[in-house]
């Protein structure tokens, strides 16, 4: 990229990076962003989290979330990316904190953000949670559903 280009400029190639599966471009045109100290934007690293995603990187995928979090504020689609991402690779336990912690920053969860938790549930062979996330999907109406009364879901190793 040359020395002129925006962050929209930035935004575009990565999400472009993104559908042809190019995670590693993505990363390396996020990273010179950074570089350039740009104005990073949750387009920029949304893209860049879907793109670590489709290509089975839910560590990436993961820290790239903490870091954008930790600079301003993340959408449901951003968390839905990087669930995603962890249901991908199994990792139920952090998927189930990321959903967790959507809810907990009042952000209006959707049964694509259930149904990607339910998954890593089945893919992490816990039952237990998947069950619960089922009948907590049965019981979403017109207001939010809040799993507060599941603070501590069951590790591993209690099932």
């Amino acid at each position: 990229f040359q020395e002129g280009c925006d962050i929209i400029a930035y935004s575009t190639a990565i999400s472009a990076c993104e559908k042809a599966y190019q995670w590693q471009a993505a990363m390396s045109l996020l990273f010179n962003t950074l570089l350039a100290k740009m104005k990073m934007d949750l387009i920029a690293y949304s893209a860049t989290i879907s793109a670590c995603e489709k290509c089975q990187q839910w560590q990436y995928a993961l820290l790239l979330f903490h870091e954008i979090k930790a600079g301003s504020h993340v959408d449901l689609i951003t968390y839905n990316s990087v669930i995603s991402a962890c249901e991908n690779a199994g990792k139920w336990q952090e998927a189930l904190e990321l959903l967790i912690e959507a809810e907990d920053v009042s952000l209006k969860t959707t049964t694509m953000t259930y149904n990607v938790a339910i998954s890593a549930c089945e893919k992490g062979h816990t039952w237990e949670a998947r069950q619960f996330l089922l009948c907590a999907i049965g019981s979403i109406n017109s207001h939010s559903f809040h799993i507060r009364g599941w603070e501590n879901p069951p590790s591993s190793r209690d099932l």
